[in-house]
């Protein structure tokens, strides 16, 4: 006598970050540059094209940072800390 199988209910996994979609919520270009920033999940994603090689994009990272530490001297008060490129 043959045993009937019975059909599994899958059950629904929470989705994990690879399988939220990105969402692109805007983008600026110039003549050189391009910035894309696309947000998944609770990650904000902010992707910069148009250099050379990784050498200039560190430097222009580098620079960035820099520029962020000067102007954070203008606001007094509690500022949260800058990420360091």
């Amino acid at each position: 006598m043959k045993k009937l199988k019975k059909n599994k209910q899958l059950k629904n996994k929470p989705e994990t970050q690879s399988e939220i979609p990105m969402t692109e919520v805007g983008s600026v270009s110039d003549s050189i540059l391009k910035a894309t920033v696309s947000v998944k999940g609770n990650s904000v994603y902010i992707n910069i094209d148009g250099f050379l090689n990784e050498f200039d994009a560190m430097l222009w990272a580098k620079q960035q940072s820099v520029l962020w530490n000067k102007e954070l001297n203008h606001y007094p008060g509690d500022t949260l800390l800058p990420t360091i490129h």
